[in-house]
């Protein structure tokens, strides 16, 4: 098995290191006559970067090893056969290539281009579920309500004849308090049940006109008896 040419270049000049240190004159000789029969069989790979390459962040690699700046431009040693360069930079897309050195003592010329723009993801889209069964279920009452209040106005309307019909057999120009606790209850009834019959309806309108929108808007809504002119009624506030 024979030694590659990069590999005895680095033992050499790992011994000739030692040998200046420890100034043995016979080492320093062995080692730098064998280094001038390695350096003319090492083939060099010179990596150049071309200028509109030049991006923030770029980095190259040359056999998994970060090849630095400095080093760019420069012939560097390497062993015959195929070599791995890598070449990324922040929002581009990454360049891989395959280069292979032959027979020793090559001269290689590698030109790096500009790495091309890496796409864009695409945001992912947004499904809406649907508003689901809860507007329904809030119309549902509302229109129950709505029913309620339909009612209680009969009642209140069936009362107020009843009254009538009661003071008209009375005979007098003034009637006494007959019937008017049923009428006043039957009144504030119908507006406390048509008030809740408005929030349900409106509550569920907002929520399925709503449902398909990214951000809905927030509904409160507020209900509640009131004394509107010293008369029973029924106070709403809310926002949509």
């Amino acid at each position: 098995m024979s030694t590659k040419p990069g590999d005895l270049q680095t033992l050499f000049k790992t011994g000739l290191e030692k040998a200046r240190k420890a100034g043995n004159q016979k080492r320093i000789e062995f080692a730098t006559e064998h280094l001038a029969i390695v350096e003319p069989r090492l083939s060099r790979v010179t990596l150049t970067l071309d200028p509109a390459a030049k991006v923030a962040g770029l980095e190259v690699k040359w056999d998994n090893e970060v090849v630095g700046a400095a080093s760019l431009g420069t012939p560097l040693p390497v062993d015959p056969g195929a070599h791995k360069l890598v070449v990324t930079a922040p929002g581009k897309k990454t360049l891989e290539s395959t280069v292979t050195i032959t027979g020793d003592g090559k001269q290689e010329n590698v030109k790096i281009p500009p790495l091309a723009d890496a796409p864009v993801d695409a945001p992912p889209e947004t499904k809406s579920g649907g508003p689901g069964a809860m507007p329904w279920i809030i119309g549902g009452v509302g229109v129950a309500f709505l029913g309620a209040t339909i009612f209680s106005r009969l009642q209140v309307s069936s009362a107020q004849n009843d009254r009538q019909d009661a003071c008209t057999a009375q005979r007098t120009i003034s009637c006494d308090d007959t019937g008017v606790s049923k009428i006043q209850t039957w009144d504030k009834l119908s507006f406390v049940f048509g008030g809740l019959a408005v929030v349900g309806i409106g509550v569920s309108v907002v929520m399925l006109t709503t449902s398909g929108s990214k951000t809905a808007p927030s509904t409160k809504v507020g209900a509640g008896p009131a004394t509107i002119g010293g008369a029973p009624g029924f106070q709403l506030q809310g926002s949509f």
